[in-house]
């Protein structure tokens, strides 16, 4: 689903992965899993950025269009329900935290919930003011990251575009 609000494109998806919540949480503690290789040409990246988060990184994003912008994400993550070595709950937050003026606002949000021992529920909220078609690339963004989690929950290489 997709929507606006207040100045901003909001995008809401829901999913389920058939692997276990564990390899969907080792999945999103790694960077490379998140980064939108529809639009971004390179990336750096820093992990152990927020002290105490149980995992957390920064993404310094170079991206190629009508001009070059570029940007940097932070993200944290941590188990939101159970415990570290039994989660039933993972949660994700990241939003734009330096770079273009381009982008206003990016923001978001990944809960990935254990449905059972080899299913895992992944809902995602985004939500984007930026200089673009904010609604189209946030969704398709948001597309290519469940389907970027759910290739590496399973095994497989990170999809490329």
């Amino acid at each position: 689903m997709t929507g606006s609000a207040r100045g901003f494109k909001w995008i809401n998806a829901r999913g389920f992965v058939h692997a276990p919540l564990s390899a969907v949480w080792q999945a999103l503690q790694d960077p490379e899993v998140v980064v939108d290789r529809r639009k971004v040409a390179s990336w750096k990246v820093q992990t152990g950025v927020i002290p105490g988060a149980e995992a957390s990184y920064r993404i310094n994003n170079t991206v190629h269009d009508l001009i070059t912008i570029e940007f940097e994400t932070t993200w944290r993550l941590g188990v939101a329900l159970g415990t570290r070595d039994a989660p039933e709950a993972v949660a994700a937050v990241y939003r734009k935290t330096g770079g273009t003026h381009v982008i206003k606002r990016m923001e978001g949000s990944i809960v990935a919930r254990k449905v059972s021992d080899s299913v895992t529920e992944i809902e995602l909220v985004e939500h984007l003011d930026a200089l673009m078609r904010a609604t189209e690339s946030g969704a398709s963004y948001n597309r290519d990251l469940f389907a970027a989690i759910a290739a590496r929950a399973k095994g497989a290489p990170v999809p490329t575009y």
